[in-house]
């Protein structure tokens, strides 16, 4: 095949990836988590059925026949741990289902709403385990406030945003021997506050620390001065917002600040 037919081929192939791609957050995931869910709704159901029969029966067989030999009663004890451990593994299940229903819903851009930011941060972290080096590679810490008030926005904003924050952080961790990641919210009376640090390559240099300010307000959609594109691409988006995003890069640790008006509903 000659060099024309083949960079031909591998344009037809791209376009019809791309075809595929376009639906495949709106349309098709969606479609594929509709169709689980009623046969893992009735897995759920049966197990706990299951359950609760097979402990009503070895029940009933052990008041009736109380001398039963020992190899007995320990195959009974066997068989009503393994239908518990079918229902505890059947919710194990249902909640990673959760996780991703919650994370594909986000997706979709809606109106404005009240979002708590603490249980939006929760909610994409149980998503990253799915992450299998975030998963098992990374010490994480959360520090969650849980009476954080709610701010006004769009969801699937802050929801994009933050994981393109956490696969930053990933990056940038992957070639450290210490990989730890935190998560802290918090509040003011004017103002929710997130802060991300991570172990990884410096966030910025100590002179890029000091044109921080310029930087930012100069062109942060491009990324121009030689920072991160998909980073302040991100901070262009929440500054969008009406949120302040700071940067800092302290001994080891990275570190990226925002703060979210409480009354900001801007986008």
């Amino acid at each position: 095949m000659k060099d024309s037919e083949i960079i031909r081929r591998q344009e037809m192939i791209r376009k019809q990836v791309e075809g595929f791609d376009a639906t495949l957050t709106t349309e098709l995931i969606p479609g594929i988590i509709h169709n689980f869910a009623n046969p893992l709704n009735g897995i759920m159901g049966r197990a706990t059925l299951m359950q609760r029969r097979t402990a009503e029966h070895v029940r009933k067989i052990q008041d009736l026949y109380p001398e039963m030999p020992a190899e007995t009663v320990a195959g009974l004890n066997k068989i009503l741990q393994d239908a518990d451990s079918i229902v505890r593994e059947s919710d194990r299940f249902f909640s990673i289902f959760r996780d991703l229903t919650t994370k594909f819903s986000a997706l979709v851009p809606r109106e404005e709403e009240k979002i708590n930011l603490s249980q939006l941060i929760s909610n994409e972290m149980r998503f990253a385990d799915f992450y299998l080096d975030f998963k098992h590679e990374v010490n994480k810490t959360l520090y969650l406030d849980d009476k954080l008030p709610e701010i006004t926005g769009i969801y699937a904003i802050y929801s994009l945003c933050f994981a393109a924050l956490l696969r930053r952080a990933m990056r940038v961790m992957k070639a450290s021997l210490k990989k730890e990641f935190s998560v802290a919210t918090g509040h003011s009376e004017s103002l929710v506050s997130i802060t991300i640090k991570d172990t990884g390559e410096p966030l910025i240099s100590e002179e890029e620390q000091e044109r921080q300010q310029r930087v930012l307000s100069h062109n942060a959609s491009t990324g121009s001065d030689g920072t991160d594109p998909e980073l302040f691409d991100v901070i262009a988006l929440l500054r969008d917002c009406g949120a302040r995003v700071q940067l800092q890069r302290e001994g080891e640790v990275n570190s990226i600040t925002i703060g979210i008006p409480i009354t900001v509903g801007k986008h």
